[in-house]
């Protein structure tokens, strides 16, 4: 199945949900040569619209041969409920501190954006999501936090950058009360290329072991939990 997808079998494309995996995993840490582990970490494991080929459903299906006006509003629904299902799971963890991924809002979003500013994929999409949802869910932006080197502004304000994760990030992330959240590949296990893979998900990859967690045939406890809207 990891050759094809979920997009390939046979129910419409439209129909198919956007799908995150929780778990908890250990975190090894290893600076010039020294480990230092952390015993426990939330994960949430979301995945973005993939618009780095036109060779991509997502692209296929979303984008091509359409108005940016229409697509725009369609992303913006599709980014609300990703930004619904991370404080949904933060919350039902109990969890105060959300360490974000730029989910979708990397390298997948290339043809997207615009050498005209502004219409880019962080300005039109994904802050916009993320700020109605952080209202709805009525969520204190002081306890959100931007994982990598981006920037993302709610409310004209710049969150709290931490670094890349886990080197610089795990100064600032508090593991019992954090929600990490990790920008995941839709076709590959979670972490996708790990060392070779110089991006949030392979980081994830080399320094936990959310890969053999998140995968129903190494872990077979795995239950599925739909939210709603």
């Amino acid at each position: 199945m990891y050759k094809m997808g979920y997009y390939n079998l046979r129910e419409s494309y439209v129909s198919k949900p956007n799908i995150a995996v929780y778990c908890t995993s250990p975190v090894k840490k290893h600076p010039l040569g020294d480990i230092t582990w952390v015993d426990k970490m939330h994960f949430l494991h979301c995945i973005g619209y993939a618009f780095d080929s036109e060779k991509q459903t997502d692209y296929k299906e979303i984008i091509k041969g359409k108005l940016k006006v229409d697509y725009t509003k369609r992303l913006l629904q599709l980014y609300k409920n990703i930004f619904h299902i991370i404080f949904t799971c933060a919350k039902q963890y109990e969890l105060r501190t959300i360490a974000l991924g730029l989910v979708g809002a990397g390298f997948f979003s290339e043809l997207y954006n615009s050498k005209s500013y502004p219409y880019t994929f962080m300005n039109n999409v994904f802050q916009p999501a993320l700020q109605e949802v952080i209202n709805k869910h009525r969520w204190n932006t002081e306890h959100i936090q931007v994982l990598g080197n981006d920037n993302i502004i709610i409310n004209d304000k710049v969150l709290f950058n931490i670094g890349f994760f886990p080197d610089d990030a795990l100064d600032y992330i508090n593991p019992q009360t954090t929600l990490v959240v990790n920008a995941w590949d839709p076709l590959s296990i979670v972490g996708n290329g790990n060392a070779s893979d110089h991006s949030l998900d392979g980081a994830v990859g080399m320094h936990t072991a959310c890969g053999l967690l998140c995968f129903p045939y190494t872990n077979p406890n795995i239950k599925y939990q739909p939210i709603s809207a």
